[in-house]
C-alpha cells in the first residue's frame, strides 16, 4: 500500500473538502469513509480555510509521492490506464471494510482503533492514487472539485432535491410533469 501520507495533513484535505461541499445532494454520492472523514473534519474546528494554503498541502503531498515513486524507479508502471485500474482496486478495498456489515455494525465500528486505521489507510490510498492520475492527466483537483460542485448545485437545486436521493434525471423529468 502507498499508505504514507502523514494523517495530518489527510485532516487538512478533509477539512478543505468540507468546506467545498455545501450542496446537501453532493454528499449522497460520497463513499461511507469520505463522510466519515469529512464528519471528522468539521468537529476539528479549523478555521483555516485560504485556498492557497489547501493548494499548497495538495501539492506538497503530491511532490512527497512522487518522490517515493521516483526513489523505486515506478513511473514506468503508471500510465494513466494503470493508475485509474489500481485506484479503482483501492477503492474496492475501502468498499470491502463495509461488506456484509450493517449501518448499525458501521457506527459500532467507527470507534474502534483498527477499523479507522484501516479506514484510514484505505482511504489515503484513494486519494494519493487520484493525486497520480490528476497530476499524469493536467487536471488541477481542487478546481475540478468546485467545477463539480457548481454542477452538481444546478443538477441538484435545494428545492428540488432536498431531503431526496432521487437521481437529477428523474428530478428533470418530475420538474417536467409538474409544469405540465
Amino acid at each position: 500500500m502507498l499508505s504514507i501520507l502523514h494523517p495530518a495533513m489527510l485532516s487538512r484535505l478533509a477539512r478543505c473538502c468540507f468546506r467545498l461541499l455545501p450542496a446537501a445532494a453532493f454528499y449522497r454520492s460520497l463513499p461511507l469513509a469520505a463522510l466519515a472523514a469529512l464528519a471528522e473534519a468539521r468537529h476539528t474546528g479549523d478555521n483555516d480555510n485560504r485556498r492557497t494554503d489547501n493548494m499548497a498541502d495538495l501539492d506538497a503531498i503530491h511532490q512527497q509521492l512522487n518522490r517515493f515513486r521516483d526513489e523505486r524507479n515506478w513511473r514506468q508502471f503508471h500510465t494513466l490506464k494503470d493508475l485509474i485500474i489500481s485506484l479503482n482496486l483501492e477503492a474496492a478495498e475501502l468498499l470491502e471494510l463495509t461488506q456484509w456489515k450493517s449501518n448499525d455494525d458501521l457506527r459500532r465500528l467507527a470507534s474502534d482503533p483498527h477499523f479507522h486505521d484501516q479506514l484510514r489507510d484505505e482511504c489515503a490510498d484513494v486519494l494519493l492514487y487520484l493525486l497520480l492520475i490528476a497530476g499524469e492527466s493536467g487536471i488541477d483537483l481542487l478546481q475540478a472539485a468546485e467545477d463539480k460542485i457548481r454542477k452538481n448545485a444546478e443538477k441538484y437545486p435545494v428545492e428540488a432535491s432536498y431531503g431526496s436521493s432521487t437521481k437529477y434525471t428523474q428530478l428533470k423529468q418530475q420538474s417536467r410533469e409538474r409544469e405540465e
